[in-house]
């Protein structure tokens, strides 16, 4: 392990946005970075020139956030320099902080692949003539100066709640329903919607049939979900071994529906209700069920059960 020591020259400067801090000081002689997450020292890395882009590749390099803003690390950089200006007689910071502390065995090296850097050996003399990039004055008082939300900021967009998804799900469903309704109605005529009812409902009825669903739980459970897939939500059910009843209170289907006719956007009659029962009452055929339906103002009663069974109320 080396005895070399880290003399800090600048206060610690804190990175916007992150936990990471920088420090800039010797060792040696030669200027080193210290890179700290916390209290915890992530890397000391010797510093070939005092140049604001060589300085903020290596913080960069060294933070293990991906995609984290450059010019928070380049604000802080600046500052860091800024302080090692103002300290003009070169004087550490705090107490001589020994590498062995860190959690490094020893400073790691930097661009060794670049050939004839200036080396820093004695800090002062080093400094004060030391030729600087064209471009650090300049960037050096953009870092320094420009204020943190002119900054570019990666933007985020805030995601949704599955609720609102179903709502807005629920909406679409009505809306393609509605304009497809009325697009056939101002081509064709009434008689043409009807038979597009009818096809829809057939088509629907017909992948039912395919699903292979054998016990009376299994179709009723498929069916409860696939209804409330749609927006229509049972707010009490009552299920025996041959039979079903359901009470929706509150439709989503229907809402939105009527969310639409709100906003002037014409929709078939009795729609949605009717292409609900009409649908579901082919499915029930389909799965040899029976369904019976009763509608009191908005509460719907489903009742659904084997064939044969009498129970249920008739619309």
């Amino acid at each position: 392990m080396s005895s070399k020591q880290f003399i800090p020259l600048t206060p610690p400067i804190g990175i916007p946005g992150s936990s990471y801090s920088i420090q800039i000081g010797v060792i040696d002689g030669v200027y080193h970075v210290k890179i700290k997450r916390g209290d915890t020292v992530v890397d000391i890395v010797k510093i070939y020139a005092l140049d604001i882009n060589e300085i903020t590749a290596i913080v960069y390099s060294s933070m293990k956030l991906p995609m984290f803003n450059m010019f928070s690390i380049m604000r802080a950089v600046g500052r860091a320099l800024n302080a090692l200006e103002e300290n003009i007689e070169k004087r550490p910071y705090s107490e001589p902080i020994p590498v062995e502390k860190s959690s490094m065995e020893t400073p790691r090296e930097v661009r060794t692949d670049i050939q004839n850097l200036p080396q820093t050996q004695e800090v002062s003399q080093e400094f004060k003539t030391m030729e600087k990039p064209k471009t650090f004055e300049k960037m050096v008082e953009i870092a320094r100066k420009k204020p943190a939300e002119e900054y570019p900021v990666k933007k985020t967009i805030e995601r949704i709640s599955i609720d609102e998804k179903w709502t807005r799900a629920v909406a679409t469903i009505d809306l393609i329903l509605s304009i497809i309704g009325n697009f056939l109605k101002e081509r064709y005529g009434e008689n043409v919607v009807k038979d597009f009812w009818d096809y829809l409902s057939n088509v629907v009825s017909n992948l039912w049939k395919k699903a292979e669903l054998h016990s009376f739980e299994e179709k009723i459970v498929n069916i409860v979900h696939w209804l409330e897939s749609q927006g229509i939500s049972f707010s009490e059910i009552n299920m025996e071994a041959n039979s079903f009843e359901g009470k929706v209170k509150d439709c989503l289907f229907k809402k939105r529906a009527d969310a639409l006719k709100n906003i002037n956007i014409s929709l078939p009659y009795n729609f949605p209700c009717g292409i609900c029962w009409l649908q579901l009452s082919k499915i029930c055929d389909a799965l040899d069920l029976t369904l019976k339906l009763d509608k009191i103002d908005n509460e719907c009663t489903f009742v659904i059960s084997e064939k044969g069974e009498k129970k249920g109320l008739v619309l």
